[in-house]
């Protein structure tokens, strides 16, 4: 339960990283309050996904007994990435011979999106993880 509390208390920061990183991408040539609300709503889409996939890989981890937030951490990404290649095999199957592949835009635009989110979490996890060494190091003196 522990691990699954360190991720809740880290989504408002991966929200932010990923709000601050598609906020001007998404705005680029039109700042109105419709794409500053797309924007942010993507960015909670984004979230929401990867704290899914998260939730998902910390209860796999569980059956193993595994607890580290790094291994759940890198399992959701592996899941992540497992994922988005078999939606991207199952549209590219179903495309035509000429088709372009834009229908593959919206598999590959999430992943990249998705990407200020995990680095969210993991800068969030090194600031925890440092915080948690000075305040041991503190009682340990102390």
């Amino acid at each position: 339960m522990e691990t699954i509390r360190r991720f809740l208390v880290l989504t408002p920061a991966a929200f932010a990283i990923t709000a601050a990183v598609l906020l001007p991408l998404m705005t680029a040539g039109n700042l109105s309050l419709a794409t500053v609300g797309i924007a942010l709503l993507t960015a909670l889409a984004v979230t929401v996904g990867v704290l899914v996939l998260i939730l998902a890989a910390a209860g796999l981890l569980r059956l193993l007994r595994v607890r580290n937030t790094w291994a759940v951490l890198g399992a959701a990404c592996v899941l992540a990435v497992v994922t988005a290649t078999v939606a991207y095999a199952l549209v590219a199957a179903s495309l035509p011979p000429d088709d372009e592949g834009w229908n593959l835009l919206y598999v590959t635009g999430s992943a990249v999106a998705s990407v200020p989110a995990w680095l969210g979490y993991a800068v969030g996890l090194l600031v925890l993880g440092r915080r948690d060494r000075v305040v041991a190091a503190r009682n340990e003196a102390g």
